[in-house]
Parts: C-alpha cells; sequence; structure tokens
C-alpha cells in the first residue's frame, strides 16, 4: 500500500535530515518505496502479515491452508525481489 502512515513517517524524518530520495520508483525490481540512486539503496517499509513475521504476523484462521500458500509466494517473490536489486545495486 502506497503512503501507510510508517512510509510518511520514514519521508519526513528522512526530509528533516536533509536527505534526497525517489518514492515508489517503477523502475526498480518490486517498487521500492524510497530509493537513494546514487547510492543504490533501496527501502521496503513492510508490515508483518505479508512478509509472513513469525512474531507478529497472525494467518487467519479460514481458509488458512490458502492462506499459507498465498504468504509463502509473496515470501518467495520478496526473495526473487531482493537478488534483483542486489544486481542492479553491483553487490
Amino acid at each position: 500500500m502506497r503512503d501507510s502512515v510508517p512510509e510518511i513517517w520514514l519521508r519526513r524524518e528522512l526530509r528533516l535530515l536533509g536527505l534526497r530520495f525517489w518514492v515508489n520508483v517503477r523502475g526498480l525490481p518490486g517498487t521500492p518505496d524510497v530509493a537513494f540512486s546514487r547510492a543504490r539503496i533501496e527501502v521496503f517499509v513492510d508490515g508483518c502479515f505479508w512478509p509472513g513475521c513469525d512474531k507478529h504476523g497472525l494467518i487467519p484462521k479460514n481458509d488458512r491452508q490458502w492462506w499459507e500458500d498465498k504468504i509463502t509466494k509473496t515470501q518467495d517473490r520478496g526473495e526473487r525481489r531482493d537478488y534483483a536489486l542486489n544486481d542492479w545495486a553491483g553487490r
């Protein structure tokens, strides 16, 4: 979700520090929430549900198997995104 409360808070703090950045860059894998192009740094503001956080991410009781499969696919997509971004950043 674009412009969530944590994203807005992060961008406000970055601006107060005088940092310049891009928001929701579509040309990069995964469309990072914040990107520093010169430094080749990308930031994703993730919650606990979709990434499947073991500590905070609760899986709904209804259609549990469907949700587990969906969250697993999201985690796999995140890993592919990370590999693609590492290639972009030359790491």
